[in-house]
Order: structure tokens, then C-alpha cells, then sequence
């Protein structure tokens, strides 16, 4: 799976969990919670195997998400709101 198609994947899961139209409107509803690292691998939001995992948590539902460092460095660096690259969505073809 290439890591545009597990980026489509995770945009499509956050919408559908958010509730939203679309993954920029979805994004504003996500707020970092905590992070940590653990020795059996957990699965990313987009199915990826994961070692350091970052939580995110719906300020509207209260749903959490299991974030990767592949799917999060498409995003603003844990300052406490998901903000979406929009070049990186942009370059590949990945507009929602």
C-alpha cells in the first residue's frame, strides 16, 4: 500500500468518524490528546502498523484516534489542532 493510498484511506476514515463533508472540515474537529510508544505494533488510523502513536480526540464526540507518524506529518506538529497540508493533498491529487 503506497503512502498516498494509506493518506486517502485515513482522510476517508476521518471524515466518516467526524461526521464531516469533507477532510478539512473534519480535520477542525480533532485535538492532540497524548502520544506514546509501545513495544507491540498498534494500527494507525489508515491500517498501518504503528510503534509511537499519537492520540487525537473529537472535541465533539469524544471518539479517539490512533495517529502514525507517516499520517501526522501531514499535519501541524501536536500543537493541539490537526491543520491539513494542503500541498501535500494538492501534489498528489488528494482534494476533499
Amino acid at each position: 500500500m503506497t503512502q498516498v493510498h494509506c493518506f486517502a484511506r485515513f482522510c476517508d476514515l476521518l471524515v466518516e468518524l467526524s461526521r464531516s463533508s469533507t477532510t478539512v472540515e473534519a480535520i477542525k474537529k480533532w485535538r492532540f490528546d497524548e502520544e506514546y510508544e509501545v513495544e507491540e505494533e498498534e494500527k494507525c488510523l489508515c491500517g498501518t502498523l504503528i510503534k509511537r502513536v499519537a492520540i487525537y480526540k473529537n472535541i465533539h464526540n469524544k471518539k479517539r484516534l490512533k495517529v502514525g507518524s507517516t499520517c501526522i506529518k501531514h499535519f501541524s506538529e501536536y500543537d493541539g489542532d490537526m491543520k491539513c497540508d494542503s500541498e501535500f493533498f494538492t501534489q498528489n491529487g488528494y482534494e476533499k
